[in-house]
Parts: C-alpha cells; structure tokens; sequence
C-alpha cells in the first residue's frame, strides 16, 4: 500500500500532511522519556527544547553523583578541600613555624623535633601517600564518569547515523515521486556506517607513534 505522503502533489500538499502528522516547522517534536515514560512532547521554541535537553543531562549528572560510593565521596571531599590555595598557605604556614619554632626555641625542652626534623619529614611521608592516594581515588571515579559519557556518545552517534539513513531514505522516495534529480552522492550516504570497519580504516591510517600519543593523551 503506497504511503499517504507519496500521493501528495507538490510542496503545499506535502507540508500539510506534515502538519497532519505533527511533523511541521510550527513546533520542535522530540521523543523523550519522562516520568510517565516514552513520550512525544512538543516545543513551542528552540529554548524550551535546549531547556528540556539540560534537564535531561541534570538528571543524568545527578544520577551518577548519587551513585558514588563512601569512599568515592571521602575522596572527593579531601581532594576539593586539599586543591584549593587555601590548603597550600596553611601548609607552608606550618611548616615554616615548625621549623622557626625547633630551631630558635630558648629551651631544649620546648623543642620536640629539633634539627633535622625527623617527626616533620615523617608527617610530610605520610601526608604525601595518603594524598597521593586520594588524588587516584578521585581520578579513576573521574575516568569511569569519563568512560560512561564516551559509551553514551557513542551511542547517540550511532542512532543519530541510522536515523539520518533513514531520513535519507526517505528523501529519495519523495523526490523519485516529485520526479526530482537524485543528489549525487546520495545512494552512498544512504549505506548503512559500519562501525567496526571504521575503526580499522583508522587503525590502519594512524601511524604507531600517533596512536600511542592519542593513548597518552
């Protein structure tokens, strides 16, 4: 059975059934889910669509910060505490009045680390791992969080290929009815991307030293 939008004849007849259908230029269509699940909603500006966009990506930032474990939480906490200048100053202002104080005390006996101030490079030692460790905590918490947004990307990428085949699919069925000129071109787009094969083609482009630095980086 030949679809309702292939027996249009011209533009305004094809505009119509666009309208017809909730596919006009009048309003953003956009499927998205929401609490009642899957749904079509329409926006009436491109800034009410943009604004349920950040909604989304709000939800899914707040979704993975809710997901964070204790110790994920205790790192992050340390390294936002232990990353701010204010940590620096205090740090430097002790251990500048540790040593003053070793040093330049009048009595032996009010000096509890003197020269070469074996309690404070202890402190230091420790304060460094604990740090350190903190510092890789938080890290790898950030590279997962990294990970899932690459693993996402990817995702929309791919449907958005599939869905713009589709498009174009169905562009060549209105303009072989509208007895319009195929874009050349078009017959090659129209293919489906192959991923895998993609990803060859640039192994196989990069040189081993490129691809060594794009793994550093």
């Amino acid at each position: 059975m030949e679809e309702p939008w292939l027996r249009c004849q011209g533009s305004s007849c094809l505009d119509g059934w666009l309208n017809s259908q909730g596919l006009g230029l009048t309003y953003y269509s956009v499927f998205m889910r929401t609490e009642k699940g899957p749904e079509v909603q329409r926006f009436a500006t491109l800034d009410e669509l943009t604004q349920a966009n950040i909604e989304t990506i709000a939800r899914i930032e707040n979704a993975a910060h809710e997901a964070r474990s204790t110790s994920d939480v205790v790192a992050g906490f340390i390294g936002k505490v232990c990353g701010q200048i204010g940590f620096v100053l205090t740090q430097a202002t002790f251990i500048v009045a540790w040593i003053a104080w070793n040093s330049y005390a009048v009595s032996g006996g009010l000096r509890p680390d003197p020269p070469p101030f074996t309690y404070l490079g202890l402190f230091l030692g420790a304060e460094a791992i604990f740090l350190s460790s903190f510092v890789l905590i938080s890290q790898n918490r950030q590279q997962h969080v990294a990970d899932r947004r690459n693993h996402l990307d990817l995702q929309i990428n791919m449907l958005a290929e599939q869905e713009t085949s589709q498009m174009l699919s169905m562009l060549k069925h209105i303009m072989r009815h509208l007895d319009m000129p195929e874009t050349p071109g078009i017959n090659v787009l129209n293919e489906p991307t192959n991923p895998e094969r993609m990803a060859e083609q640039l192994g196989e482009a990069l040189s081993p030293t490129t691809q060594d630095e794009l793994a550093e980086d």
